[in-house]
């Protein structure tokens, strides 16, 4: 199988902030989670 990025993949990890920097937005995700399968 071509996997895109070879594995090891490391998670990334959610950051708790005060405010969404002004360069970003936010959007909600309701289909579901992501996962690192």
């Amino acid at each position: 199988m071509d996997l895109p990025v070879m594995p090891p993949v490391k998670p990334m990890l959610a950051k708790s902030v005060s405010t969404i920097p002004p360069d970003m937005s936010y959007e909600a995700k309701w289909d579901g989670f992501r996962a690192i399968v």
